[in-house]
């Protein structure tokens, strides 16, 4: 069986082949008649399979395609790992006569308290906690009135001498 190389990737091809098995080159009659001088030459270089795939407009399209998808995707889990995206705010209001508020809310460094003596308006605001609660207790007999806002969304609304109210995004 007579052995020609294969103009494209330099790989040996029979002569009676249609295509290089290599780099899947035709072969026409007048490339194989031409071929056995070439054969016969030792200094033939290959070229790798990387080499021969990016000859093609369209695999090199793909190939930068994937690139480019791979880095964003890491771009994103980073981004949210770093803790980017939205975090939610969490607001209470409370409104009333004289009152004791409590407010206790989650977040990633643990559970933190605060109370506060107040009269009249009140206003508190979290970003970033996984939930939230407020205590309203009333010094006299007068009511309070206590709301939870998530992103400036009414969540719980209530009223009364002792009011407990939650707001979890």
């Amino acid at each position: 069986m007579q052995v020609v190389t294969c103009p494209e990737c330099g790989g040996y091809v029979a002569l009676d082949s249609k295509r290089c098995q290599n780099c899947g080159h035709w072969m026409n009659p007048t490339t194989a008649s031409e071929l056995p001088k070439a054969a016969e030459r030792s200094s033939t270089r290959r070229r790798s399979r990387f080499q021969e795939d990016m000859k093609s407009p369209r695999k090199v399209a793909f190939f930068v395609v994937c690139i480019i998808v791979f880095f964003v995707l890491i771009a994103v889990a980073v981004f949210f790992a770093l803790g980017g995206g939205h975090s939610p705010e969490i607001k209470f209001i409370a409104d009333g006569g004289s009152y004791m508020v409590t407010v206790t809310y989650l977040d990633g460094n643990g559970i933190h308290q605060a109370q506060y003596s107040r009269s009249g308006h009140f206003e508190w605001k979290v970003t970033g906690a996984s939930s939230a609660n407020m205590i309203l207790m009333s010094d006299t007999a007068a009511s309070v009135t206590g709301k939870a806002y998530v992103d400036d969304r009414l969540v719980d609304q209530q009223s009364g001498t002792y009011v407990m109210i939650s707001a979890t995004p």
